[in-house]
């Protein structure tokens, strides 16, 4: 039977879970590629619409420098640049009116005489000579220790912010001078050379620079402007040398005469907004050499000198695999609860079957039980009966003896028919109990007197009950009856009663051989009898304990039992009292 089980439930159940595990993994596959799918066109529908974002650079010109080259380089707005890239700043030619002036002070080293004519140059010439004179008399008062006249000289020289002495503005030169000799804001200087107050080539912003910028603090915000102006700074250089588009952390968009420098951080982020199309996945413009990753879909953009692409990845990858998750998760559940439900079935089914057989040889067993059971008696009356006709018995008192044999079979075969009529009646339900008031003593006194080996052990007075007589003496008979046969030849049998005002307790005690433990559970089973040599030698049908319990649950009571192997068993009966 197991094997014809594993065959038809377990084998169909196993091919049944294995192929719906299959089908869960094709879901999952294909929700997968759904959503690389989706991944994919949300990553192109963002190349195409940073693309078009990108052919009309010019909405972003005031996050970056426009360059106009031709036909001069023209930087706008000037003053995000550190210095002037591309060539040197050309100087202004040197004044005639001061030559004999500079040929005493740097040929002749005639200091004195270059300060008389520097003096008389700064008292009556233009503006320009007069801002050339100031700086020259204040540079000469530094070569002879003259330290206050060289600090009024360039105080003088603050005056003339317009003129460029060389290439390099006068008061820018003054401030300079002044704060190297401890006379002016060095903070304001570097922060007015940061800001672009004064145009310069790099040679010179880079001179000033390097010189001053230990004048502010290092948490000086202008320190990373000036950062800033200097990296932009250094981009154009590159472009304009190069022609590069991809220029350090910044690009150069647009055409060769009119082009767009910006911050390529800047860029990518309002462009990856811009290309935003989802709410669920978000866009990322990432180098073209960053590491490629399967739940990422990457697409390159139109613009192929730019060295990013576009990449389209799960705002929250939990959420997204959500649905998909949760509908597997419901049709592995399904499954599981099918799987359960065939294995639980198969196995019902089995115990069903099992059970059925139990029964069916259980009902062989009882068949041929009774069949001895009936043969037993039926042969004995059936011999002495021919004994008795053919009047080979002699004397009276054998003829006493076999009249005694064929009545106490008789009555055994009566009792035998009566339970098996009194079982089936009530396996059918049609079994009709009459109650009347029952003298309980003068009963188990009746039915004692019919055994000669029954001790009975009740008080004098016990109060009555109702019920069936015919049923109940059925029930004690059955217990009677067993006690005997399971009690050595000669062994006592007891049968008590008392009441405790509510109930009525009937005993019925033996010192025979006791009840298996593996059998103590079936002791009130229809048909079952023990596994034991005894149970084989001892004659029954396995109905009486069961027709027992059926009796007394019908009047309301409760029958039970305590045993010890080879020390006996006490089966009571516990009914109401009337």
């Amino acid at each position: 039977m197991l094997r014809r089980f594993a065959v038809t439930v377990v084998v169909p159940g196993v091919i049944l879970l294995g192929f719906g595990l299959r089908a869960l993994e094709q879901d999952r596959r294909a929700s997968d590629q759904q959503i690389r799918d989706r991944l994919q066109r949300a990553a192109e529908l963002a190349a195409r619409t940073i693309d078009q974002q990108l052919a009309n650079w010019q909405q972003f010109r005031s996050d970056g420098i426009t360059l106009e080259i031709a036909p001069e380089l023209k930087i706008t707005p000037p003053q995000r640049v550190a210095y002037e890239p591309g060539e040197r700043i050309a100087a202004q030619a040197a004044e005639p009116e001061l030559a004999e002036a500079e040929q005493y002070e740097q040929v002749r080293g005639n200091i004195e005489a270059a300060i008389s004519l520097y003096q008389r140059a700064a008292a009556t010439g233009g503006p320009h000579l007069r801002a050339v004179a100031f700086e020259r008399l204040a540079a000469c008062y530094g070569k002879i220790g003259k330290r206050e006249k060289a600090i009024q000289a360039y105080r003088q020289l603050l005056k003339f912010p317009g003129q460029k002495i060389g290439a390099v503005n006068a008061d820018l030169i003054a401030r300079f001078e002044l704060g190297l000799l401890g006379e002016g804001d060095r903070a304001a200087f570097y922060h007015d050379l940061v800001s672009g107050s004064w145009k310069l080539d790099k040679a010179r912003y880079l001179f000033y620079s390097d010189t001053v910028r230990d004048w502010s603090g290092e948490t000086d915000p202008a320190r990373d402007e000036e950062r800033q102006k200097l990296a932009l700074s250094a981009a154009i250089e590159e472009y304009l040398e190069s022609g590069h588009r991809v220029l350090g952390d910044y690009l150069a968009l647009g055409q060769r005469s009119d082009i767009l420098v910006v911050p390529a951080a800047m860029l990518r982020s309002r462009l990856e907004r811009l290309g935003t199309v989802d709410q669920e996945i978000r866009i990322n413009i990432v180098e073209a050499t960053a590491p490629r990753s399967s739940t990422v879909a990457f697409q390159a953009l139109a613009d192929r000198e730019l060295p990013w692409v576009v990449t389209a990845v799960p705002m929250d990858a939990a959420q997204l695999y959500a649905g998909t998750g949760q509908r597997r998760m419901i049709y592995l559940t399904m499954l599981l609860l099918v799987f359960a439900f065939l294995m639980t079935g198969g196995y019902m089914t089995l115990k069903v079957a099992k059970r059925e057989l139990d029964v069916a040889r259980l009902k062989s067993d009882f068949v041929s039980t009774v069949s001895h059971e009936f043969r037993s008696p039926l042969t004995a009356i059936r011999q002495l009966s021919e004994l008795l006709q053919r009047g080979r018995v002699q004397t009276e008192e054998k003829r006493q003896e076999y009249y005694a044999l064929i009545s106490r079979e008789s009555a055994r075969l009566t009792r035998l028919v009566e339970n098996l009529l009194d079982f089936s009646r009530m396996e059918d339900g049609r079994k009709q109990f009459h109650f009347d008031r029952l003298d309980v003593a003068e009963w188990l006194r009746e039915l004692a007197a019919e055994r000669t080996n029954v001790t009975l052990s009740i008080p004098p007075e016990l109060p009555p009950i109702m019920g069936d007589r015919l049923a109940l003496s059925s029930a004690v008979d059955n217990l009677l009856d067993n006690a005997v046969k399971y009690s050595p030849p000669g062994g006592p049998v007891v049968c008590e009663a008392e009441a405790d005002g509510r109930e009525l307790t009937i005993r019925v005690r033996d010192r025979g051989c006791g009840i298996a433990t593996e059998d103590q559970d079936h002791v009130f089973e229809k048909f079952y009898r023990g596994n034991g040599d005894i149970s084989r030698q001892v004659k029954g049908a396995g109905v009486g304990l069961s027709l027992v319990r059926q009796i007394v649950e019908a009047h309301g009571g409760t029958v039970d039992f305590d045993t010890r192997l080879g020390e006996g068993t006490v089966f009571r009966i516990r009914l109401k009292i009337a």
